[in-house]
């Protein structure tokens, strides 16, 4: 059960294992002002109640950085994702074409919402997860994670698999979750994923075959978002407009736990994405959505003039407003979904 004092410390153990990372991204790989130093794997103590076992951050200005650390006290594996620090990431950031991808729910007869042959996934994002690293024994990322996991529950065996990042490494941890619920070594556990700042990952077809993962108890997503970050409004901010093109619409999953200003209280509110099983009814809402924006993306637009929006996007600005909803914030994630339990149900017998 996730509650409020892990999410401080998730996102707190983020930037304590990728703190290093974080302070040499600046310095290009072998070069004279890269400090001499041994990968933070090497570095951290194997016998720690809480160990740090895997950071890969061997080509920082090319490739994803992530660490595998296990939480000994909450018996779970935690996967995090660096967020956007290099150039190369921007550029990631950036590629915002759909890949399509075979959908592994589709021709499963047991569910429950309809899906389509393939889910549509951020290239970028894509191709950073599962890209074949030829400097890695022809390895992608993802395919090295899991091999790290399957290693690590021989001797942690039945811990629950938690996913977490901020930014680029939340899009990256859910997307990584998502292929996870599918993987035969983690599939006794649901897999829980806790994105901050998140901008959208894939499009309606993804988001179908997510929430079916939910409605089958094999994942469950709490979405963090501070108001006004504009970073979670992409891609397709106004993409909604366009009704012929729904289906290459980007989409958010997961339950969302929309962080407010220190004006409004209680300083939180949740809220849950869904779909619609007749394509009539989502095209209402997104009608209805398509409106909203049109009077919501001027009033953005001036937030981010008149606020620093890497302000409003900061790791910094996020604990600050968690910790500010800490007294209200007690529920754990298997209590927000329980509270959300009609919308399944809704989904579940549509």
């Amino acid at each position: 059960n996730m509650a409020k004092e892990d999410l401080d410390l998730y996102l707190g153990s983020l930037k304590k294992y990728m703190g290093e990372v974080l302070e040499h991204a600046k310095y290009e790989e072998n070069t004279e002002d890269m400090p001499d130093r041994q990968s933070l794997s090497q570095q951290v103590p194997s016998r720690e109640p809480n160990e740090l076992h895997v950071f890969d951050d061997k080509n920082t200005q090319r490739e994803l950085v992530y660490a595998i650390g296990v939480l000994k006290s909450r018996r779970q594996i935690i996967v995090g994702f660096r967020g956007s620090v290099t150039v190369h990431d921007f550029i990631v950031d950036t590629k915002i074409g759909l890949k399509l991808v075979p959908n592994p729910l589709r021709g499963n007869a047991s569910v429950k919402i309809p899906q389509g042959k393939f889910v549509g996934i951020h290239v970028g994002f894509y191709e950073y997860l599962f890209g074949v690293r030829h400097n890695n024994g022809g390895k992608s990322k993802y395919e090295q994670i899991v091999a790290h996991i399957k290693r690590l529950q021989e001797s942690f065996e039945g811990y629950q698999i938690l996913v977490t990042g901020h930014s680029l490494g939340g899009a990256l941890a859910t997307l990584c979750s998502f292929f996870f619920a599918f993987e035969d070594c983690m599939s006794t556990k649901t897999i829980e994923c806790i994105s901050f700042a998140s901008p959208r990952v894939g499009n309606t077809q993804f988001m179908r075959a997510f929430q079916e993962l939910e409605i089958q108890q094999k994942i469950m997503c709490l979405r963090i978002a501070n108001r006004n970050d504009i970073i979670t409004e992409v891609p397709d901010t106004l993409r909604l407009l366009c009704v012929p093109c729904q289906d290459a619409i980007f989409r958010h999953v997961g339950m969302e736990l929309m962080l407010l200003p220190s004006s409004q209280e209680p300083g939180f509110r949740f809220r849950s994405h869904r779909v619609h099983r007749s394509r009539f009814g989502q095209l209402l809402e997104d009608s209805a959505k398509a409106f909203g924006r049109l009077v919501k993306t001027p009033i953005s637009c001036g937030v981010c003039l008149t606020h620093d929006y890497t302000l409003l996007h900061s790791c910094n600005e996020y604990m600050t407003r968690l910790e500010r909803a800490s007294t209200e914030l007690k529920m754990a994630l298997s209590e927000v979904y329980l509270s959300h339990r009609k919308i399944i149900d809704k989904q579940r017998s549509g």
